[in-house]
């Protein structure tokens, strides 16, 4: 089976099915991020649930509480550690991660370290906790056909962010210094905070007509738009240039062989609302890269335009940002796709 992510198929549908009939009593949909609970005795709030994993596991928890309309509040981590991993490694690790709660304003109420053997690479996911106004969250019903397709945040950013380590020597020699550094980008190029927070208080003022919202992550924003619209009698039409991105980190992720759109997403929020215009314009004011990419129809065709060429996407592929090292390496193997713009 491939890295990360089960694609979209047989193989994740049945794994869905297994637990269909065990979802928690009192739990109602909050979107494709997470689940929202009942607070017995509380009419007005619910708590949220979401989870994340490696590269960034509580950034990408958090994302994805911002997408359910809350705001972050406590997270609970479990750290997987391979057995040749040393006390010095393990503190290290440690500090990076309250770092990253720090600056991601979330209290870590409990950590967990698990030895394992046959892993080769550290793992942690992470479990965020908020609590929710309900009836924000009940506004967030789905994508509905004639609304606004809107996308906040760069996407592929994090990928590139992610990747950066393991670029190959021949790809640094190409850029100046400076120019990979815009190419890397900020940590909160990552973060979907601003744009959720604009994103809440039109929810609250029933402003720009908000029904919905996602946070892209791994498999990229196509992935993300799939899912956005996935099981939904509903599709959409979007324009491939109108995605934000940063020219310097489409440049460094060509010459390493990735697709910008294809590649983690994390820090992206895809929207669906009726008044694009002010909901864009409030977006930008955060100083968050935001455009309409196109509307939503009533019927299931997911279409991609590309300066005129017109396709269907694809089912979410492969993210080539999982483990980039072995994919430079996996030409031979199918894996390897070499031109971001060949969406």
């Amino acid at each position: 089976m491939r890295l990360g992510n089960l694609a979209a198929g047989p193989g994740l549908r049945a794994v869905k099915k297994v637990f269909e009939k065990q979802a928690a009593a009192g739990a109602f949909g909050a979107g494709p991020d997470g689940a929202a609970l009942e607070i017995p005795g509380d009419p007005a709030h619910c708590v949220i649930q979401a989870a994340g994993t490696d590269p960034d596991a509580l950034g990408e928890a958090c994302c994805r509480v911002y997408a359910c309309g809350a705001v972050p509040a406590a997270a609970q981590i479990t750290i997987f550690v391979p057995q040749e991993v040393d006390e010095a490694q393990l503190k290290t690790l440690t500090r990076r991660l309250a770092a990253r709660a720090e600056s991601l304003s979330v209290a870590v109420t409990g950590v967990s370290a698990q030895v394992r053997a046959g892993l080769t690479n550290v793992l942690t996911t992470a479990t965020v906790t908020a609590i929710g106004d309900k009836a924000l969250i009940h506004r967030l019903t789905g994508p509905r056909p004639g609304q606004a397709l809107i996308a906040a945040g760069y996407a592929g950013q994090a990928g590139v962010r992610f990747c950066f380590p393991f670029l190959p020597d021949d790809v640094r020699k190409r850029f100046r210094s400076g120019y990979l550094q815009r190419a890397y980008g900020q940590e909160s190029d990552t973060s979907t905070a601003a744009a959720a927070l604009v994103c809440r208080q039109a929810l609250g003022s029933r402003a720009a007509g908000i029904s919905a919202m996602h946070a892209a992550g791994e498999g990229g924003i196509f992935a993300a738009l799939w899912e956005l619209t996935e099981g939904k009698n509903i599709g959409f039409t979007a324009d491939v240039h109108k995605i934000p991105v940063r020219q310097e980190a489409l440049e460094v992720a060509q010459a390493a062989g990735l697709n910008l759109y294809a590649v983690n997403a994390q820090g992206c929020l895809l929207i669906a609302a009726d008044d694009a215009d002010s909901l864009v314009h409030a977006i930008r004011e955060k100083g968050v890269p935001a455009a309409q990419l196109g509307t939503f129809t009533d019927n299931r065709d997911k279409i991609l335009n590309n300066r005129g060429k017109v396709r269907f996407l694809d089912k979410p592929q492969e993210d080539l940002s999982v483990d980039f090292r072995y994919r430079l390496k996996g030409a031979e193997h199918g894996t390897q796709r070499t031109d971001p713009q060949r969406y």
